[in-house]
């Protein structure tokens, strides 16, 4: 899982919102795993989970949503969420019309 960890958030500067969405994807479903879900809480992906949550992009909303989800199972994740202002642009995605 280590090396996993390094390619996606080698990834997670890409430039576009595909590929943002598809590393989102890729963390939520890495996340439903307790044990991995501590390794890449441990590595920092609340932080980078949170500087995405302003985006407007319906497809990275949906899976930025998702791995939050499954982060939030862990430890103070739900409290890092919170302080780092994450609420409030997931509030926003819940209300609009997606037609996912």
């Amino acid at each position: 899982l280590l090396g996993c960890c390094e390619v996606i958030v080698s990834l997670w500067c890409a430039p576009t919102l595909s590929v943002q969405a598809a590393v989102c994807a890729a963390i939520a479903n890495i996340a439903r795993d307790e044990e991995n879900l501590a390794v890449i809480s441990d590595h920092g992906v609340v932080p980078l989970l949170g500087g995405l949550a302003p985006t407007t992009d319906l497809l990275l909303r949906r899976h930025l949503a998702d791995a939050i989800a499954q982060c939030c199972t862990w430890g103070a994740n739900r409290t890092a969420f919170g302080a780092a202002g994450t609420v409030q642009p997931l509030v926003n995605y819940l209300r609009c019309s997606d037609p996912a």
